[in-house]
């Protein structure tokens, strides 16, 4: 994951950059470098839920669909989820992510991130808490990504997440927000991530 690039793109002008689910087109984003599933939650803010059964299908079907398609068909299936509006397709995309691989999984993870740019605050908010490591990366890296200082304690909090690459996606974004680098390393031990984590909480009060 070391050193992808989130490309940079254009919204058309009538898209608000806070609606709660992506419209058609894409988002303007600029680059982010990166150091080194609870089950998906909905798109509604409060407490992430389960979705429903049916949606769960269609964004296997989806995901399938992705998964099976030859390399030349991907890049498309790809755009399309990034783009059409609906729960599903953020659903799809993060299901499809962890069986993918090269090109494709670097694509669709970009993709991913990009449509979470589109949501409300309190949405992404929400994304950061989800079951899916892969949401919770995107998440991370699209509150960079809206340039939204608000976001600084939950990503401290990702800091300390389970998952080793929403660390470091939390890591880079709060670099980007803060124009600050508190760590942790990629390979740095428990005692040094809780320091880390302590230096940014210390940066914070004191910056907010």
């Amino acid at each position: 994951m070391s050193g992808e690039d989130l490309r940079q793109t254009d919204r058309p002008a009538s898209q608000s950059a806070e609606s709660s689910e992506p419209k058609e087109g894409r988002g303007s984003i600029p680059k982010l470098k990166i150091g080194g599933e609870k089950r998906p939650g909905s798109e509604q803010h409060g407490k992430p839920q389960r979705p429903p059964a049916a949606e769960n299908s269609e964004a296997d079907r989806l995901s399938a669909e992705l998964v099976r398609a030859p390399q030349e068909r991907k890049d498309a299936l790809i755009d399309r989820l990034r783009d059409n509006r609906g729960t599903v397709n953020t659903l799809a995309l993060a299901a499809a992510i962890p069986q993918l691989t090269g090109t494709a999984k670097t694509k669709a993870r970009t993709a991913l991130a990009e449509r979470l740019t589109r949501m409300t605050n309190h949405t992404l908010k929400d994304k950061l808490q989800d079951d899916d490591p892969e949401v919770r990366r995107a998440a991370a890296l699209a509150c960079a990504l809206k340039e939204e200082k608000s976001f600084v304690p939950d990503l401290i909090r990702l800091l300390d997440d389970q998952e080793s690459l929403v660390q470091r996606a939390a890591h880079a974004a709060l670099k980007r927000l803060t124009n600050q680098d508190y760590g942790p390393a990629a390979d740095a031990s428990q005692a040094a991530k809780a320091q880390a984590v302590t230096r940014w909480k210390d940066w914070w009060s004191r910056n907010k």
